[in-house]
């Protein structure tokens, strides 16, 4: 609700979960109901469509390891915005997408609004970004890891 009138967005919003009607009469309560597509449970072959489609993964969680989303989302090349904390803040860096000070919900949803102006002011930085997240994920990536620890045999 807090991105400006004049930016053009959309939001795709995949899962489900028992807090999702709150969330869906608080975006309508807000005026942004017209600008997210409730998804829900999708089969995985869609919700990499959608990634592949999309511009940036904005990763609000606050209690998860290093999602597979994340990782998924940077091997189709879409920056990940998310929380600096958990796994999640591990695997992305300052080349593959922007991270959120995790320190209460006020600094949270100005952190992810920032980000988000960020990447809509700065396409050379989205681009950057895009491109800093496939490396990434080839990095963090499950065949790279059997070659590290193959090499570490050798």
């Amino acid at each position: 609700a807090g991105l400006p009138e004049e930016m053009s967005w959309k939001l795709d919003l995949m899962g489900d979960g028992p807090v999702r009607e709150l969330w869906q009469r608080y975006a309508t309560a807000k005026g942004l109901a017209s600008k997210i597509h409730w998804h829900g449970r999708v089969p995985h072959a869609k919700a990499q469509g959608l990634m592949a489609a999309g511009h940036a993964l904005v990763h609000s969680s606050v209690k998860e390891g290093t999602p597979h989303v994340v990782l998924e989302a940077m091997a189709v090349g879409m920056p990940v915005i998310c929380h600096d904390a958990c796994g999640m803040g591990v695997a992305v860096d300052e080349n593959s997408g922007l991270k959120v000070p995790m320190r209460d919900p006020k600094t949270s949803v100005a952190g992810f609004r920032d980000a988000i102006l960020r990447l809509w002011s700065e396409p050379d930085l989205l681009a950057k970004l895009s491109k800093g997240a496939c490396h990434r994920a080839q990095h963090l990536s499950w065949e790279t890891k059997v070659r590290q620890v193959a090499d570490a045999y050798r």
